[in-house]
């Protein structure tokens, strides 16, 4: 009786901290569907358009990658400059993909829309970055903060999606007057944007800076590029 409650009491709290895991990393995204009001607002197609675009678009660097990369190989645990260079000009794909569907995406309010997908964008990025590693380690019997921390760092991805879908919108409307004076802040602020994920590997591998730092680091430099991405679409508008 013992072995069986005892067993019972850890495959509770396995799947406590499976759901919390998974809650943390994906609820926000559906707490601001909800409270934005997207539905409401006729926002549920630049939502779904923003979560299968993102699919589609790494799909698209995927077979341009082993078109054009035979030999590229991605580890975590590796830094190499030559791989992230091709990263960064890999982004350039996600700069089309994110503003070819963002163009096609219609059924509200430019505001609404901007934000729909870029939550539904967020939404591709956890799941297919974090998704994977919940299933499958989130579950196991023995504990750790790896999963909270993802589960933070997709907190941190869907802000800065949001971001780099008003980054995007801005980056290919063109602009008149004051809007246009902004320009070449834009164009930085998305080079800051694509950027992140490359300084974060080389503090993380080179380093050797340890997660909580690095999420710290993540958010700081989130929040300050959705700063100034509000204050230029402010202006471009």
């Amino acid at each position: 009786v013992g072995k069986e409650s005892s067993s019972g009491y850890s495959a509770t709290m396995t799947f406590l901290h499976f759901a919390n895991c998974v809650g943390l990393a994906l609820g926000p995204v559906g707490v601001l569907f909800k409270a934005l009001g997207v539905s409401e607002r006729g926002g549920t197609r630049s939502f779904l358009s923003g979560a299968a675009g993102f699919f589609l678009t790494q799909l698209a660097k995927l077979i341009l990658a082993a078109i054009l990369f035979s030999s590229y190989d991605v580890n975590a645990n590796t830094f190499s400059w030559s791989q992230e260079i091709a990263a960064t000009i890999f982004s350039v794909i996600d700069i089309v993909g994110a503003w070819w569907f963002l163009s096609k995406a219609g059924g509200a309010s430019q505001d609404v829309k901007l934000v729909s997908f870029g939550l539904g964008w967020a939404l591709g990025i956890n799941l297919a970055q974090y998704g994977p590693g919940l299933w499958i380690d989130a579950r196991s019997l023995q504990f750790s903060w790896d999963h909270i921390q993802n589960a933070l760092h997709a907190n941190v991805s869907t802000v800065l999606s949001i971001s780099f879908v008003f980054l995007v919108w801005m980056l290919t409307t063109a602009k008149k007057g004051e809007a246009a004076a902004t320009q070449p802040i834009v164009n930085a602020a998305v080079l800051l944007l694509v950027l992140l994920d490359s300084v974060t590997k080389y503090l993380r591998v080179n380093q050797g800076i340890e997660e909580w730092a690095l999420i710290a680091f993540r958010a700081t430099w989130t929040g300050c590029l959705a700063l100034l991405t509000r204050m230029l679409y402010s202006t471009s508008k």
